[in-house]
């Protein structure tokens, strides 16, 4: 299975990277490894605008950088309830991240939402 997933990369400014990767269902968790190609494929959003592409390769290029120790490396995402909201958790290489879990909730960009600084 593939998941996609667009991700916030600049907490204060409105910059995402949609990718996808290759997922499994282990138990209660999703779990898959982050490759190169992954991030090579990667599409930058500026303000939910699609970056030309030259510049998209130059914002990759840093992102590739940054997220070099995460490659090659497995990581797996549980959705848990807790006091009545959903939470994600994460785990890399078969350790727990000592991180609060995440608030998520399941919207489509139909419902009028994007990935976005609050």
């Amino acid at each position: 299975m593939v998941e996609t997933t667009e991700l916030l990369i600049s907490p204060n400014q409105p910059i995402t990277v949609q990718m996808s990767a290759a997922v499994e269902v282990e138990g209660n968790r999703t779990c898959g490894m982050l490759e190169l190609p992954n991030l090579q494929a990667g599409r930058v959003r500026v303000n939910g605008d699609l970056l030309p592409p030259d510049r998209n390769e130059a914002v990759l290029a840093k992102l590739i950088e940054v997220m070099k120790p995460m490659l090659g490396r497995k990581s797996c995402d549980a959705i848990v309830q807790e006091n009545g909201q959903l939470l994600k958790l994460g785990q890399v290489d078969r350790v727990e991240l000592a991180l609060p879990g995440k608030p998520v909730a399941w919207v489509s960009p139909s419902d009028g939402y994007k990935v976005a600084p609050r």
